[in-house]
């Protein structure tokens, strides 16, 4: 494989400019459908503010929510799907150097949906399953608390409103 392996964010899903409060999945078979949940500040919740410090008043203060809104990414065939919590290193292939994912603008949060090239994960796979599925791609999805890595090829997605 030639060079280190390169996190760009997906184009068209790069106009999520927050971090995922939530990811929800379904597969079906080797279809899989995934829901990214973007983040909203919520309102002011404040108790007590005696005996706090003022980083602690600050901290409290807001908490981040679910919109009202998700975008609907559906992966057809998917070869592989790892999950893993954020803090989690059971993976040597899939544990990315923090300091080459992309951020979110103004943020230290990392930026949410990514392809991977050059990807070491990938080059595990079959050589002969790799030249007849040259759209198979790795993906790295991101919460606030979880990874979700999928090799597959990525048909579409929709942005969509809670009911």
């Amino acid at each position: 494989m030639d060079g280190d392996e390169k996190f760009i964010p997906v184009v068209g899903l790069d106009t999520i400019n927050v971090p995922l409060t939530n990811i929800r999945l379904h597969l079906d078979g080797t279809h899989l459908v995934v829901d990214l949940i973007p983040s909203v500040l919520g309102e002011v919740h404040i108790e007590r503010i005696d005996g706090l410090t003022s980083q602690e008043v600050l901290a409290s203060m807001r908490e981040y929510q679910d919109a009202d809104h998700f975008v609907r990414v559906h992966f057809y065939p998917i070869w592989a799907i790892a999950l893993t919590e954020e803090s989690i290193e059971i993976f040597d292939d899939l544990e990315p150097r923090i300091a080459d994912i992309p951020k979110l603008p103004n943020s230290g949060w990392a930026f949410p949906f990514l392809r991977v090239e050059n990807s070491r994960w990938r080059t595990r796979i079959r050589e002969d399953i790799r030249e007849d599925n040259p759209d198979l791609q790795h993906f790295m999805i991101l919460s606030m608390a979880t990874c979700i890595d999928v090799l597959g090829h990525m048909e579409k997605f929709e942005i969509l409103r809670e009911e």
